[in-house]
């Protein structure tokens, strides 16, 4: 499997995640330059809903994640976001 097929929004890490109550969905981002870092955006309802999902699918996750280990150079976690409101200022505060 290539790792465009594995992350893409249809792929296999999608397709587990779609086993969560609150997912919504995955993006995968190409580089605009050879050899440059790709982009997955895992989007869930919430926080909670991603932590739940783990909890009920923790070994199905660390296992496919260790499966397709061989597709990826590396991983790193950017952080979790939330969209901000229409009445925010774009710095969280309203």
């Amino acid at each position: 499997m290539e790792f465009a097929a594995a992350y893409s929004s249809d792929g296999i890490w999608a397709q587990l995640f779609a086993q969560g109550e609150g997912f919504i969905g995955t993006s995968l981002l190409a580089p605009a330059e050879a050899g440059a870092l790709w982009l997955t955006l895992d989007r869930w309802h919430s926080l909670g809903a991603f932590e739940r999902f783990l909890e009920a699918h923790g070994d199905a996750y660390r296992k496919l994640d260790s499966d397709l280990s061989a597709l990826t150079i590396g991983e790193h976690f950017v952080g979790a976001f939330d969209e901000p409101d229409e009445d925010t200022d774009g710095e969280g505060e309203k």
